[in-house]
């Protein structure tokens, strides 16, 4: 693996960790709830669209990577729901 490679690995983990425990602080703090909810809406449709690129570019993936596809492909509207609903 190319030092490359690692770096940008390094650094998307980083991203997902961070955007977790945002989340994870959001769960408890009303005030960051309605932003934790839309980003991730933003943070799903993002991965989604990466992986349809991916399928269309690359070819069908290996079974779980179909089934995380289809899960947050479901994870968008459900959380555009739960954004607009009522305080």
């Amino acid at each position: 693996m190319s030092v490359d490679f690692s770096h940008i690995l390094r650094a998307i983990t980083s991203l997902y960790l961070r955007l977790g425990l945002f989340w994870l602080f959001s769960a408890f703090n009303d005030r960051h709830r309605n932003t934790a909810v839309l980003t991730t809406a933003i943070f799903a449709g993002g991965l989604v669209t990466g992986r349809l690129f991916s399928l269309a570019a690359d070819g069908w993936p290996s079974p779980i990577l179909v089934v995380y596809i289809a899960l947050e492909f479901l994870l968008i509207p459900v959380a555009v729901w739960v954004f607009r609903l009522p305080e």
